[in-house]
């Protein structure tokens, strides 16, 4: 089954976690408070699965273990499996891993590793994929942050044009005037790329710009469009995303270490914030993910300190 638009939609989930800081903020977060004060386990390494599985269900509503037996068909490890590189049928029955999702048109042909659901029964499987989703009636699972991806895609094209913006030096809100006659195609090229090596980037910020002409007829002119309150309305859209995103978790910008309207950072306040989300968000994600390893592993094989 197809997960999103060109099968492509748990690659955009973590670009999106890559680029957009207030997502980023509150997953790493909420993650952080899932895997509590301590992973408590006498298996090596377990503590990083946990966390792993953990960053798995914030960000996609699901995650993949890949269960592996010995020839008796007692279960002797779990690896966390990296959803944006498996595929399931429609029950979940059946899963296909394979690293060239994204380049896969539908009228291709093209080869992935097969695995069966993990079944406590069935000893004899050497290799199964146990999943969860945070959903039934889907094939894959909703991240909780759902409702704010567009929020989320404003705050990575917001620091996509500012970077832009700084780099280019000559935003596009000026206009240069060659009053000397019009060159050629190849001449206007030259002139362009002149101009963009010369006076772009941060580093030319304030470079003069100097101009040779014959008389004050032919001389550069530089014009400027002015666009009315274009900074305030970016910081309106910036924060009405940012408080969009922190929403969609239920998650006070506080808890993801961030002030508020410059009041500093009350312990009061958070401890009062947190006590709701823990009990609404942390826990309930907490449990999934513990459950699931000790099905896997057996009663006790982890469990969580929580937060203090």
């Amino acid at each position: 089954v197809f997960w999103g638009e060109d099968n492509d939609y748990p690659n955009y989930l973590y670009r999106l976690y890559e680029t957009a800081t207030p997502l980023h903020s509150c997953v790493t977060s909420l993650v952080d408070y899932i895997c509590g004060d301590s992973v408590d386990s006498d298996i090596d390494g377990l503590d990083k699965k946990v966390r792993c599985i953990a960053l798995q269900y914030v960000l996609y509503g699901c995650f993949a273990i890949n269960v592996l037996r010995n020839r008796f068909g007692d279960v002797v490890d779990i690896v966390p499996v990296d959803i944006r590189c498996l595929r399931s049928n429609k029950d979940n029955t059946e899963f296909f891993y394979s690293e060239n999702f994204r380049e896969i048109k539908k009228w291709q042909r093209y080869k992935c590793l097969k695995y069966s659901v993990y079944n406590p029964d069935s000893r004899e499987i050497a290799s199964s994929i146990y999943f969860y989703k945070n959903s039934l009636f889907k094939t894959y699972g909703d991240p909780i942050y759902k409702s704010a991806l567009l929020s989320a895609e404003v705050q990575s094209s917001i620091n996509e044009y500012n970077l832009n913006s700084l780099n280019n030096g000559i935003t596009s809100n000026v206009i240069l005037n060659f009053n000397n006659g019009v060159p050629d195609e190849e001449q206007q090229s030259e002139i362009e790329d002149l101009v963009y090596e010369k006076f772009s980037s941060f580093r030319n910020a304030s470079r003069p710009m100097i101009n040779f002409s014959d008389d004050a007829d032919h001389s550069l002119t530089v014009e400027r469009i002015d666009v009315d309150d274009f900074v305030e309305r970016y910081g309106a859209l910036a924060k009405r995303s940012a408080d969009e995103i922190y929403s969609a978790f239920r998650m006070s910008p506080m808890l993801a270490g961030i002030t508020i309207d410059n009041n500093g950072f009350a312990e009061q306040n958070f401890e009062d914030a947190y006590r709701l989300f823990n009990k609404t968000v942390v826990q309930p994600l907490q449990q999934d993910v513990v459950n699931g390893i000790n099905n896997l592993l057996g009663d006790n094989a982890v469990s969580i300190t929580p937060f203090n």
